[in-house]
């Protein structure tokens, strides 16, 4: 494990133990200040840069290596079940060898445990992190930003924080499972994309409420929120859908489909039959391909599959 590496380990802390940082940690400017508050503007996000500059590993797995394709941008959106697979084994290794397999440009990972729901697990995020630098055969740079919902996203382009809030609206109760969503602007390609990232609840209700705030002026509808547009995660809801139609009539959805023209399903992993992964794009974005893989270890990893989508900047 390299020097860059175990710093961000340390860094890198779940949100129940951020809060309670020294002084000194604060005065570093590794960490902002926390409220208690989850849906505070100001509750806890985590900016780093990892690099690792280890030689010994196979070329196949490349994360955190810019594409040579020009324009060409490649993004997973995973919902990694606080890395728990249908094994019911807890593995951060197993996600990120499936990261790296598919050595996507960008990618946004749902349901990271940074010990909220168990707080004397280690923070997922900085392990996550430290087996793509061991699986890694070059240099490489990775920007992160995550937010105390459990959303993340991971990049080999430069990024920062625009925004990280909760969906919560005055109709949803305090005791539902709290959701957020993360917004970030990447510099790709001479060109500045607005990156949402989310995890919308589990009940019809919620999922509308929240998608309506999403596609509302303190998110997709704010004056900040430029095309390129770029917005993914695990919505719990079908094509088709409320949450989807409201969705779409602000960005547009492409449609993974199997070589038999079938399409594509994201969630159980082992025996999909529903697909509540998504990613929307803004309409100057052309997407060139879309897919779930479904391999050993992806059916295993998770109880979500990943969906991988490759698309065009102008």
């Amino acid at each position: 494990m390299n020097v860059q590496t175990i710093i961000l380990r340390e860094v890198a802390r779940s949100a129940a133990s951020a809060t309670e940082r020294t002084d000194e940690v604060a005065a570093d400017g590794l960490l902002p200040k926390f409220s208690d508050d989850p849906f505070s503007p100001s509750y806890p996000i985590l900016s780093r840069v990892v690099k690792s500059n280890k030689k010994n590993k196979p070329e196949n797995a490349a994360f955190g290596t810019i594409s040579t394709m020009a324009n060409t941008l490649s993004i997973m959106t995973y919902n990694v079940h606080r890395c728990t697979g249908m094994d019911r084994k807890t593995s951060t290794e197993r996600i990120a060898e499936v990261i790296s397999g598919y050595d996507c440009d960008i990618v946004a990972l749902q349901e990271v445990d940074s010990g909220r729901v168990r707080p004397a697990a280690s923070d997922q995020v900085a392990d996550i992190v430290a087996c793509l630098a061991r699986l890694s055969g070059k240099e490489c740079e990775l920007h992160m930003e995550r937010e105390r919902c459990g959303n993340v996203i991971l990049s080999r382009f430069p990024l920062h924080l625009v925004k990280a809030g909760g969906l919560q609206t005055p109709g949803i109760r305090r005791g539902h499972a709290r959701r957020g969503a993360l917004w970030t602007e990447i510099e790709a390609f001479g060109r500045k994309i607005q990156f949402i990232n989310t995890h919308l609840g589990l009940t019809p209700r919620q999922r509308l409420m929240q998608a309506k705030v999403l596609a509302g002026p303190d998110w997709l509808k704010n004056l900040g929120c430029i095309p390129p547009v770029i917005l993914c995660g695990d919505f719990n809801a079908q094509p088709g859908s409320a949450v989807h139609r409201v969705l779409m009539k602000v960005l547009e959805g492409p449609k993974p489909h199997r070589d038999d023209g079938k399409l594509e399903k994201t969630w159980p992993s082992l025996y999909p039959f529903m697909r509540i992964d998504h990613l929307f794009v803004s309409a100057d974005l052309t997407v060139t391909e879309a897919a779930v893989p479904r391999s050993e270890l992806t059916r295993l990893a998770s109880d979500h599959l990943p969906l991988i989508v490759r698309l065009n900047i102008p």
